[in-house]
């Protein structure tokens, strides 16, 4: 979760104490867990993708589009099938239309019924700007090879590391 440090205070009794501006909703958590003990691990926040390295993907992408002659949303969805990230899942019939729009990369897969109520089951992908570095990395080095197929020019695996160099895994 990203936050931003806004204040530090030392109590007397030596304890210290770390304000944090937080830029999700935190009201569940906070339920959840302000009454007891919690883990905390601080680190600096880093995007889970370097824009380059997203920017490298989508010019692959649009080549690859381009030779095939089709769109680099369909040529995207392919990737994203192949080399991507995602899961199946039922839904009840009454919430399809959310999950539909919270994960557009889906396809159906057929419905059944339990205990009378319609159950629609859909295989999903993550879009890549949810990846952390290794997830992106095979979905980058697939499309490399996808592109490599089509006599596309890509770069060097040296230039590819380097692009994604400033992941945190």
């Amino acid at each position: 979760m990203k936050a931003r440090i806004v204040d530090f205070a030392l109590s007397f009794s030596k304890k210290q104490r770390l304000t944090l501006e937080l830029d999700a909703d935190f009201r569940n958590q906070f339920d959840k867990y302000h009454d007891c003990d919690v883990e905390v691990t601080i680190k600096k926040y880093s995007d889970s993708r370097t824009l380059k390295a997203n920017a490298y993907l989508w010019v692959l992408i649009t080549e690859i589009a381009n030779v095939l002659r089709e769109s680099k949303e369909d040529i995207y969805f392919d990737m994203l099938k192949q080399y991507g990230q995602g899961g199946a899942v039922s839904v009840d019939e009454r919430f399809e239309a959310n999950f539909r729009r919270t994960y557009k990369y889906n396809e159906y897969l057929g419905a059944t019924f339990l205990n009378s109520k319609l159950f629609k089951h859909y295989r999903f992908w993550a879009g890549s700007s949810e990846y952390n570095r290794e997830e992106f990395s095979i979905l980058l080095d697939g499309v490399v090879n996808e592109a490599k197929q089509l006599g596309i020019e890509t770069k060097s695996k040296e230039e590819i590391q380097s692009l994604l160099k400033e992941f945190d895994l």
